[in-house]
């Protein structure tokens, strides 16, 4: 596959930006003074980090034949997944367990063994949906081989897993109840949807977009995030 420019250039800012999420955690459960405004106003740019990798891995993944190839898909793509996987969740127990000074073997043996359906480290629960996104990605090419079949799947997720459930979140009780949904909506915790919209996105004609508004809507969304957790903390 031809090298895409700016896939690198997105996967250099989402990694900046998870690194950025994390390291800026602790601060903003702390008093708000004029350091926590600047954090929370930074933070506000890195939310989309984790989306943004499963979108590039949709634009990827469902723009290749090879996809629909289920062979390729557990011969070459999963172990190229699972194994680092294993390997950095196993290093992740065994450093902690160093780290807090638990000479149990037997709980370091359960706790890797239990890796399949808990992460070893908190920081690696992205790669369970990645996992099953990975597993169900030929059902999900069936998907974007027919526009209007993608467009109704992202409408619905778009209304059932982003724009219900924040309303959900912000309205008063008893108001968020008429905004809640069943868990069921969500299809893998929502992240399906993004790998679906990396693809989407990906076949736009980027010269039909006016930039402008594009930053305008851009910077608005900024402002609400920043907004919303000050309001909510």
């Amino acid at each position: 596959m031809k090298r895409i420019f700016y896939i690198d250039f997105l996967r250099i800012i989402s990694m900046l930006g998870v690194i950025l999420l994390h390291a800026s955690a602790t601060k903003l459960r702390m008093p708000i003074d004029f350091s926590w405004h600047l954090v929370n106003f930074l933070t506000s740019f890195a939310t989309c980090s984790v989306p943004i990798f499963f979108m590039i891995s949709g634009s990827l993944l469902l723009n290749s034949d090879s996809t629909a190839n289920i062979n390729i898909l557990w011969k070459k793509r999963l172990p190229k997944l699972l194994i680092p996987f294993f390997i950095w969740s196993i290093i992740n127990i065994i450093g902690y367990s160093f780290i807090l000074k638990i000479n149990n073997l037997k709980l370091l043996l359960i706790s890797i063994l239990q890796i399949p359906g808990r992460p070893g480290e908190i920081s690696l629960w992205f790669m369970y949906p990645f996992i099953i996104i990975y597993v169900f990605s030929p059902v999900l090419l069936l998907i974007t081989q027919n526009k209007s079949l993608l467009k109704y799947v992202l409408f619905i997720w778009l209304i059932f897993v982003i724009i219900l459930p924040t309303f959900n979140n912000i309205l008063p009780f008893p108001l968020k109840l008429i905004f809640s949904t069943s868990q069921d909506w969500k299809i893998i915790g929502g992240y399906a949807g993004y790998f679906l919209l990396g693809y989407y996105l990906s076949k736009i004609d980027t010269q039909k977009i006016s930039y402008k508004r594009l930053l305008i809507v851009f910077l608005s969304i900024i402002f609400v995030i920043a907004l919303g957790t000050y309001f909510f903390t």
